[in-house]
């Protein structure tokens, strides 16, 4: 049997490193390197809690104001994360930056 201590020692681990995933992920995509839309339609396990309102704000040419004007006119909660998005409110919220600000998708 493992020991309480090791199991949350085991999962702060496997948290740190979801946290630096995503974090070398929100560089990669301010760096321009890879696009919002890759991000989004990827059904990466280390991605399905991350908030989509965070990687947004990691987006080149968007702003707090672009992405919370992009979450109002879609009507998509502030805490929505990756796998609470429908295939269906991707494609809106990709064809909205797209429409509305250039985002290169």
């Amino acid at each position: 049997m493992t020991a309480p201590r090791e199991v949350a020692i085991a999962q702060l681990e496997k948290a740190n490193e979801v946290r630096s995933r995503r974090g070398r992920l929100k560089l990669l995509i301010a760096e321009g390197r890879i696009p919002v839309s890759e991000v989004l339609v990827r059904e990466k396990q280390f991605l399905r809690n991350m908030k989509v309102h965070d990687l947004l704000l990691a987006t080149p040419g968007l702003g707090k104001v672009k992405v919370d004007r992009a979450f109002r006119s879609l009507r998509i909660p502030h805490n929505t994360t990756l796998a609470g998005l429908s295939v269906e409110r991707k494609e809106q919220l990709l064809d909205w930056l797209k429409e509305h600000h250039g985002v290169k998708i």
